[in-house]
């Protein structure tokens, strides 16, 4: 029987954000704020992604499958439904929303309800006027077969696309802008582009980009963590070899990035296709291209995210602390004319300050499960990226939320401190695990990170993985101790004579031997 070892643990002084319910209006573009969750029903699904017509614009994409009901319907928040009551009154009771649909013709049905009881409802259908382009439709309840009762609650809405239809293949819809009119919904107005890049505050910053002799990008999810926001570029088998894209509009960033002697690198985290593939980072002066410098690096892996630092104290042409770098241009498959089109996503831009550029955690792999059986001879390795030359890294793991000041386990990685792997004896982990109590066959659940440290600096690695360790049964080889090597033992004699062989112990475990 597995037992699993779990250990709860109160830690003071610290707190989470949570992102505010859903509530209209409903633009989509506040992800840093808003929790934008929508719950598809009866054969729907939903993303949020960028608006078709403009990738700087967020919107809701919901796919209508041919499976499925045919009232089959995306709910506009959780099922706990809007942060605050739909405020209808006896002359306002309009709703409105942006529909960008593949066909014209096309019934749309709004459904708003008391989210605690769904007896309480109204839901009025409209038709759509215009195919591939935003129709802005309107839904009055007070033309509803149901009417609205001012006196209920409606704090769920609810839209059906193509409703009581089977369609004969896959739609997909978009939504912007859904509101309670006559509220309207002037747009924010948004900062310039500025460094760390991370994608995710859409409603306060704008992530325009530019592309170049060939590749297209857009703001879309994270492909392996559905509520983060990337940039996905495409890189085209058609235009240039050295086509890319600036990350900002042509007049950059919104300051300079303060390079000095002590702090040259910019870092970021790219998903890739392949490894081996150079990248390059260029930065200039927005004002005057002819004042540049360039670095390149090649990937390490293969989808998945791979942090990389591009040094410029490295490159080619060298910067000029006088000279101002406000523009920065990646280039994916760098000279390169590849027979594939590819697509390459981009997240955390970030100019490093500090004396070590940052690093990622690369093995065991995230949720990995090791069962400690083997000999005295059996050992696992953790490994992850360098954090710059010269510097000391500690291999640190704690209880699932237990942080790792202090940690609950801390060793020193390879030769003294100085490599980025640290190898363990099975024999160590399973000493380790039974001091805290867990028997063999039963599992300890942790989290791993690894601090480096340099001078009176320290930092950890930009990620946390978790791993599963098996107490396990560790065998040291058998030493046989009597009789003597060479032994001559007289086998003759009465019966209440006896030889014994002995040896000694291959483990404190070990309950069997046969000799």
């Amino acid at each position: 029987m597995k037992r699993i070892f779990t250990i709860i643990a109160f830690v003071l002084g610290i707190s989470s954000f949570s992102n505010a319910q859903i509530d209209l209006p409903i633009t989509w573009d506040d992800t840093a704020n808003v929790n934008y969750t929508v719950t598809d029903f009866d054969g729907t699904s939903s993303a949020l992604t960028v608006d078709p017509l403009n990738s700087s614009n967020l919107v809701l994409k919901t796919t209508r499958n041919t499976a499925g009901q045919i009232w089959q319907g995306t709910t506009l928040s959780s099922p706990s439904g809007l942060a605050s009551p739909i405020p209808f009154t006896a002359t306002s009771q309009v709703i409105k929303a942006l529909v960008y649909s593949p066909d014209s013709g096309i019934t749309i049905n709004l459904k708003v309800e008391n989210s605690a009881n769904g007896g309480i409802n109204s839901e009025v259908t409209t038709v759509t006027s215009i195919a591939n382009a935003w129709d802005t439709l309107t839904f009055d309840f007070s033309n509803a077969t149901n009417p609205i009762v001012t006196s209920n609650t409606y704090d769920k809405v609810s839209i059906f696309y193509d409703f009581l239809n089977t369609p004969t293949s896959i739609k997909d819809y978009y939504l912007d802008d859904v509101f309670f009119s006559p509220v309207t919904n002037p747009a924010p107005v948004v900062a310039q582009i500025d460094l760390p890049i991370t994608w995710d505050d859409t409603a306060n910053v704008n992530y325009t980009v530019t592309d170049f002799d060939g590749t297209s990008s857009m703001l879309t999810t994270d492909p392996l963590n559905a509520s983060n926001i990337v940039l996905q570029t495409r890189r085209d088998t058609l235009g240039q070899p050295w086509q890319g894209t600036t990350l900002s509009t042509p007049i950059g960033l919104a300051t300079a990035i303060p390079f000095s002697a002590s702090a040259t690198s910019i870092s970021c985290v790219i998903l890739a296709p392949d490894s081996g593939i150079t990248i390059r980072l260029k930065v200039e002066d927005a004002a005057n291209g002819g004042i540049y410098s360039e670095v390149d690096v090649t990937t390490n892996v293969a989808n998945a995210w791979d942090t990389l630092t591009f040094d410029f104290a490295n490159a080619t042409v060298p910067l000029n602390f006088a000279n101002t770098y406000n523009k920065v241009t990646i280039f994916y498959d760098f000279l390169s004319s590849p027979t594939n089109v590819n697509f390459y996503y981009l997240d955390n831009l970030i100019f490093n300050p500090s004396p070590f550029t940052p690093f990622s955690l690369l093995s065991p792999a995230d949720g990995s499960t090791l069962l400690l059986n083997g000999n005295v001879n059996s050992t696992t390795t953790a490994t992850w990226n360098s954090a710059g030359n010269g510097f000391n890294y500690t291999w640190m793991a704690n209880l699932p939320n237990g942080g790792f000041s202090p940690a609950l386990l801390s060793f020193p990685s390879n030769n003294n401190g100085n490599d980025t792997t640290i190898t363990f004896s099975y024999s160590t982990l399973n000493f380790l695990l039974g001091n805290f109590g867990v028997n063999i066959g039963d599992t300890a659940e942790l989290e791993w990170t690894v601090k480096v440290s340099g001078g009176n600096d320290s930092a950890y690695s930009v990620d946390t993985f978790s791993i599963s360790l098996v107490r396990g049964v560790t065998l040291t080889p058998a030493i046989l101790t009597s009789p003597a090597n060479n032994t001559n033992i007289q086998v003759a004699g009465p019966s209440t004579n006896f030889a014994t062989a002995t040896w000694k112990s291959s483990g404190d475990t070990v309950t069997n031997y046969l000799w």
